[in-house]
Order: C-alpha cells, then sequence, then structure tokens
C-alpha cells in the first residue's frame, strides 16, 4: 500500500507498476485512489484483469479518476454488452475459441484478457468466459468502483463530463483540481453527478484560485444535493476580507472555505458480494 496525502482518499494503487494483487492483502476496507488506468497505452487485457482484482476486493472502494474519458466510456460500454450471447454454456478455451463462441463487447474483452494473460503453463488450462462465477455473469458495473474526471476549467468540463454522464458506474466524480476558472458543471438531476471535489493548484509555478470560484461550486452543488469536497487552497490563500490573494504556502492556507470545512462523499454503494452474492 502507497500512504498518500490526498485528502479525500485512503490509500494509492498503481496497478500498472506490477502491483496488480496488492489490494487482496489489504483486509482493512479503503477508499483506494487509483492512477489512470484508461491510458491508450494500457491494453483492454489488463483492464479486464485490474476489473477483475477491484471485484475479488469487494470491501475496497476504487477511485479512478481519468484524463481520457473516452476510452473509460469505450471500455464500460463493452464491458456492459451481453448482446449476442447464447443461452446455452460455451465452455471453451483460449482466446481465438473465446472470439468466435462470445460475440458481445464483454466476450471480446475476455478473450482480450486471454490473450494478455499468455499461454498457461503445463498443467494449466484457460479460463473460461461461462463458468459458473466467470465475468459472463457479474453486474454491468461494478459496485465498489468510483469512475471520475480531471476539470480545470469550463472548456475541459464541456470535453469531459459528457462522456462521463454516459458511462454505467456506481459511483461518477468530478475532481476540480487545480481550478482554473468558473465552472459551470450543468448539474442535471435528470441524469447526476454524485460527488464534486474542488482545489488549488500547488507547486513552484502554482497559480492562485480565486474564492468565487470554488464558491460557485459549492453553491452548484448545494443547490442539486451533491455532495461537495473542497480539499485545499494550494498556495494561495484568500486575504483577509478577501480581496486579494496573497502566495502563503499549501499547509498555511488550508482547507477551510467561508469558516467551514467541506468533506462532504456519496453515500455508501453496496459491495459486490453485499449486493450479487458473488
Amino acid at each position: 500500500m502507497a500512504k498518500t496525502s490526498i485528502e479525500w482518499t485512503d490509500a494509492s494503487w498503481n496497478p500498472v507498476t506490477g502491483r496488480l494483487l496488492e489490494p487482496l492483502g489489504w483486509r482493512r476496507a479503503r477508499k483506494i485512489f487509483v492512477s489512470d488506468i484508461f491510458h491508450p497505452a494500457i491494453t483492454d487485457g489488463f483492464l479486464v484483469a485490474l476489473w477483475g482484482i477491484m471485484a475479488r476486493a469487494w470491501w475496497h472502494s476504487f477511485q479512478i479518476l481519468t484524463k481520457w474519458p473516452e476510452r473509460m466510456l469505450a471500455f464500460v460500454s463493452r464491458w456492459s454488452d451481453l448482446e449476442g450471447e447464447s443461452d446455452r454454456v460455451q465452455l471453451v478455451r483460449g482466446p481465438v475459441a473465446t472470439r468466435a463462441a462470445h460475440p458481445s463487447g464483454r466476450g471480446q474483452l475476455f478473450a482480450a484478457y486471454l490473450e494478455w494473460m499468455g499461454e498457461p503453463p503445463a498443467g494449466a488450462a484457460w479460463p473460461t468466459f461461462d463458468w459458473l462465477e466467470g465475468e459472463r455473469w457479474w453486474p454491468a458495473f461494478l459496485p465498489n468502483v468510483w469512475l471520475g474526471v480531471s476539470v480545470e476549467d469550463q472548456r475541459c468540463a464541456d470535453a469531459s463530463i459528457p462522456y462521463l454522464l454516459q458511462t454505467p458506474a456506481a459511483v461518477r466524480f468530478v475532481s476540480c483540481e487545480p481550478l482554473l476558472g468558473l465552472v459551470d458543471l450543468r448539474l442535471d438531476p435528470a441524469r447526476p453527478l454524485d460527488w464534486v471535489i474542488a482545489g488549488g493548484e500547488s507547486g513552484p509555478a502554482a497559480r492562485p484560485m480565486q474564492p468565487d470560484w470554488v464558491r460557485s461550486l459549492r453553491d452548484q452543488c448545494q443547490l442539486a444535493g451533491v455532495p461537495f469536497f473542497f480539499k485545499q487552497w494550494g498556495e494561495w490563500a484568500p486575504t483577509k476580507g478577501g480581496a486579494n490573494m496573497e502566495r502563503i504556502g499549501k499547509d498555511a492556507a488550508g482547507r477551510l472555505l467561508d469558516d467551514r470545512v467541506w468533506s462532504e462523499f456519496p453515500a455508501r454503494r453496496l459491495s459486490t458480494r453485499e449486493n450479487h452474492g458473488c
């Protein structure tokens, strides 16, 4: 487990660095921030393997934040697609036979997973898509996986949030950090967001975040009943009276907004095992 200073999570996990199985060994339930797994360089087969780890680690909540919302939507939509699957069990093995027997989006992803696995060692066999507790029978989305997009300004919001709202997920969230301008989230009760995070920029080249930008996000969330989490001012903070911004450092700037700490989270969702008996 990697310790983290991120205020809205308990631990961070980078499965790409070879620690794919790590969360299975963490017995205490945690909120786990996951590095951006939807980068184009990451294969579909690896994503299916990762999905399997998160499904089996049902006691954790995995918080995936991406800058590649198109890839996220494409993958989760294919995972949700079981169109064309036979009512009869097709106990075929190997990527070639699986592609032929399972035409659905999920079936094709499972074939990509088998390719990622490589040839099984002597005495072992390929897993099958149709086995009793196998991937074919899993839910359209994992109840313990939260999906989010990074948004810095209105242009990013307009480009990314529509993809997020089309993506099946237990929790959909937006992280406006660093917040670099006013953002209208266009919150719609018919297709709501579940959580909004906001924060200012840190680091040597940090730009100030104006108080009205973050207040606007908070007010939009309050009006729509969406949980709001204010992470930090960053390197800059308002002066007394709020007329100007001054650079005082992240620690000194803190995370008070109008004399309050905003640390709201979305309501707890049922775990995979609680909701599906697996």
